[in-house]
């Protein structure tokens, strides 16, 4: 009830822009179009080779798309708390919506046949989700299909081992805590297909290397990593 009452805040009050302090009009993401504008852009190649550099085989993935570049206490910070920790269901939705209008710009996505490709966010552990009470990668998830058209494949991963944060955590460290925490729900639903993995940020792209294993493993045709931001490392 709770979560409730916080999203329909949302559509109702109206609310300041969180990088210029501009009046918005109700519903609307939490900042203004030139704020919107001036955030940095992901060089996505750039983040590729950082991948590759610290060790993931990023031969795995056709494509890495992540929109913004995550500066702490900055504005893309600032999004991804209220959309996280503030029941910002709504506000998650929005800035998938934001995110698949990119892809669409950027001609990233089949236009002929999108229902070819799908998109699998990536699993919360369970601590998280009783915590949290969604999965802010499926909320995103959701945005991006409303615009792409792709195909929403809810469950099509999940969590088999329970793993800690990884903040604070070496690459090595990180690995190992996400290696074969990740399982696929049908196998068949991969077979032949392009998946877009989903998450809200990527830092160091261990838990999406772990999380493309078993999707590679179920006959995956490829797979490309989709994100709202990375982390400036």
């Amino acid at each position: 009830m709770k979560e409730f009452f916080k999203t329909l805040s949302g559509f109702i009050w109206p609310i300041d822009c969180a990088g210029c302090g501009n009046r918005l009009q109700p519903g609307s993401i939490p900042a203004c179009q030139n704020c919107l504008r001036r955030i940095e852009k992901v060089d996505c190649e750039a983040l590729v080779a950082r991948m590759s550099y610290k060790g993931l085989t990023t031969s795995h993935w056709r494509k890495v798309f992540a929109l913004w570049v995550f500066d702490k206490r900055g504005l893309v910070q600032s999004l991804h708390h209220t959309w996280k920790y503030g029941g910002g269901i709504n506000l998650g939705f929005q800035l998938g919506v934001y995110l698949g209008r990119a892809l669409c710009t950027q001609q990233l996505i089949d236009p002929v046949s999108p229902g070819c490709e799908a998109l699998i966010p990536v699993p919360l552990s369970n601590a998280r989700y009783i915590e949290r009470g969604y999965n802010q990668s499926m909320i995103l998830s959701r945005g991006v299909a409303s615009v792409t058209g792709q195909r929403l494949i809810a469950d099509g991963l999940i969590r088999k081992k329970q793993t800690r944060s990884q903040v604070g955590l070496s690459m090595k460290k990180r690995k190992e805590n996400v290696q074969n925490a990740f399982a696929v729900r049908h196998r068949d639903t991969f077979y032949g297909k392009h998946i877009w993995l989903v998450d809200d940020v990527v830092t160091t792209g261990a838990t999406l290397w772990a999380a493309t294993i078993p999707l590679i493993q179920a006959g995956a045709l490829s797979v490309s990593i989709l994100t709202l931001s990375a982390a400036r490392v």
